[in-house]
């Protein structure tokens, strides 16, 4: 397999020529950019606006996280139409939309602050390099490959968390949490100014037993750490630090005859964010950031058989991943153009995972984004996107076009296009997963073994969506139309063995490209309604037909089945006495089908809680809560065997 060297110094030149042209076009027009409205740091940082967006996107602000009731980011996000969440382990969240539901979320991207948690070398860290919820400001969820910038993997959804700044979490708040199933949870968080610099410093414990009938226990230390500092009013500087410990998965067995298990992550990360106003019409945004997870996970099985034996797993890893990204946004009177160049350094090693011991990989992206401005009411939303790996001969290409279309001052209606790509993963690619059989000297016998050169997958994406706003900004909704074809998909698949000793005898399992795998069509629906401030009702719902032509005894998974789904999803909130919230959301899915094989046929979800605050807004305020999760019945998960148990706790919290 051919293996480029890839250096930023071509992406820095060719950063360095668009800021140029930009710069000197802004001096040309100097006389129109006075009738501009102008840009200030406080617009970089806004939300998107749904009505006005070129693509499909959901926002999930601090008062819907509140009101959900939710323990994690996962259970929030199924208020995004069309999407559901599972959990393989009871910590190791799985997400499924359009057609696409697998176990590690292949597809799907992901970034905290900008920086982005997905990496083409091991996929979606999405266990444990999260930041506590409590963190959270808002969640943008992007439904569609429509986003050019998000890079490799943004296939179907790219879900942006954005914490709050540092100004906004000034003092001090303590929480502890304790219920059912194990749950018991710590949150302490405290903020402080030092002269113009902003920090505010959380420590998050998290502890529950999983899920029934697994072994899969969580006991998680994490730390978050942001500081932000404005030297002057064109500058802004954030800096992320993010630290987590993780114990899961332990069990450990008295006899021969059980499985053995034991499994932990530890992670770290540094991210730091400069955003710079050039003028009122032009700013600059780079971001620098480092990632480390050191994965185990030993497994040690009952005997398979007399010929087999005992198998011991070793299929842990390390990971590091160094990148850099720089922007830069340009506004007209007729369009606004952005653009801008990534670039990731990464390395992984491990035992057991892969053909080689040690990787390393690099990655350069390049976008562009322009929003023309046709008419007053017409604007007209392009992008694209390529992307280069040193895995990978082929590159691959993202391009978008859709036309947004004001009527009155209520209605909008959007048309688009685009198409997505992603590169597949070093475990695709390379993999060579192998067990050890522990009665036979540790001879090595693999079971994943890939014997295929990969491409890039390639999908497209048809929609026509319409949005309303009520004039007062109390109800909003969206009915959005889509079709997506797979032109190009990876999956699994059983091929003759290539000489290793396999667990399966004459064959493996490897990832292979699969050509026209299917058709996905789909209706999505949400409102968002909120006449007072003591009400809030936020609903969505979906419904979605795969057409897979894709026989299934042919794959093992990660391609989607032909089934009719259908998803919804209720979240609401009601204050009263001022100190009074009662709240919860409802979510109900039925014939939806993960792509192992498995088909859950009807789940009901309920979540729901009743709090009681005393004190006042500014001063010291106290609360207690009451809630509980899944309270209609176990929840169904990614694995048949295996339920989210109905769980109630007690939550005291205090803030000063």
């Amino acid at each position: 397999m051919s293996r480029k060297t890839i250096t930023p110094l071509h992406t820095a030149l060719v950063f360095a020529l668009l800021l140029v042209l930009i710069s000197t076009k802004a001096v040309a027009d100097e006389s129109l950019e006075r009738y501009n409205p102008g840009l200030t740091l406080a617009d970089v940082s806004l939300p998107v606006n749904p009505k006005k967006a070129g693509v499909a996107v959901t926002v999930i602000d601090k008062q819907m996280i509140k009101a959900s009731g939710a323990r994690t980011i996962g259970d929030i996000l199924r208020i995004v139409p069309g999407v559901t969440t599972g959990y393989r382990f009871g910590h190791s969240l799985s997400i499924g939309t359009q057609g696409g539901a697998e176990e590690f979320s292949r597809r799907i991207n992901i970034t905290v602050d900008d920086r982005s948690i997905f990496t083409p070398t091991t996929g979606s860290l999405i266990s444990f390099n999260i930041v506590p919820l409590e963190d959270v400001e808002r969640i943008e969820v992007y439904r569609g490959p429509n986003q050019s910038e998000f890079g490799s993997n943004s296939m179907l959804l790219t879900i942006k968390i954005f914490t709050a700044y540092a100004a906004e979490r000034q003092g001090t708040e303590l929480s502890f949490r304790k219920g059912t199933n194990g749950i018991k949870d710590t949150y302490v968080q405290h903020g402080g100014k030092i002269g113009d610099l902003y920090i505010s410093g959380s420590f998050n414990q998290t502890n529950d037993d999983g899920l029934v009938h697994r072994a899969d226990d969580t006991h998680k230390q994490q730390v978050f750490v942001r500081a932000d500092y404005q030297p002057t009013l064109d500058d802004q500087i954030s800096t992320n630090f993010g630290a987590a410990k993780s114990d899961i998965d332990v069990w450990v067995s008295s006899n021969l005859n059980s499985d053995d298990h034991s499994a932990s992550d530890g992670t770290w990360f540094l991210s730091s964010t400069w955003t710079h106003m050039i003028n009122d019409s032009t700013y600059f945004t780079a971001n620098l950031s480092h990632t480390y997870l050191e994965r185990e996970s030993e497994y040690l099985t009952a005997p398979v058989s007399k010929a087999v034996g005992r198998l011991y797993w070793d299929i842990g890893y390390d990971f590091h991943s160094t990148t850099s990204e720089f922007a830069l946004t340009k506004k007209f009177d007729f369009v606004e153009i952005s653009g801008g160049t990534k670039y990731s350094h990464d390395t992984v090693t491990s035992n057991s995972l892969f053909k080689d011991k040690d990787y390393e990989l690099d990655h350069n992206t390049y976008y562009t984004n322009q929003i023309w401005n046709l008419t007053d009411t017409t604007t007209l939303h392009t992008g694209l996107e390529a992307e280069t790996s040193s895995e990978f001969e082929e590159n691959t290409f993202v391009q978008s076009i859709s036309l947004v279309q004001d009527v009155g001052m209520r209605n909008s209606f959007r048309i688009g296009f685009s198409k997505g790509s992603r590169f597949p993963l070093l475990y695709e690619q390379e993999s060579g997963r192998k067990a050890y059989l522990i009665d036979k000297r540790m001879t090595p016998a693999y079971d994943v073994y890939n014997t295929e050169k990969l491409d890039p997958e390639k999908m497209r994406t048809y929609e026509i969506a319409w949005m309303y706003s009520s004039l007062d900004k109390t109800l909003s909704s969206e009915l959005r139309y889509y079709m997506n074809k797979y032109d190009n998909m990876v999956g699994y698949t059983s091929v003759p063995n290539p000489g290793v000793l396999s667990q399966t005898g004459n064959t493996v399992t490897t990832a292979k490209n699969f050509l026209n795998t299917g058709t996905v069509k789909g209706i999505e629906a949400s409102i968002d309604w909120r006449p007072t401030s003591e009400i809030l009702l936020v609903a969505s719902g979906s419904y979605t037909d795969v057409d897979s032509y894709i026989d299934p005894t042919t794959y093992n998974n990660n391609i989607g089945e032909s089934s009719p789904s259908t998803i919804f999803a209720i979240l609401g909130q009601y204050s009263f006495d001022n100190d009074w919230r009662v709240g919860g959301m409802y979510n109900r899915v039925q014939g939806f089908n993960w792509s192992n094989g498995w088909k859950l046929e009807t789940q009901h979800n309920l979540d729901a809680f009743v709090e009681k605050c005393f004190g006042g807004i500014t001063a010291t305020k106290f609360c207690t809560k009451l809630a509980g999760s899944n309270l209609l019945g176990h929840q169904s998960n990614f694995r048949p065997e295996a339920y989210s148990p109905t769980a109630y706790w007690m939550e005291a919290s205090l803030t000063f």
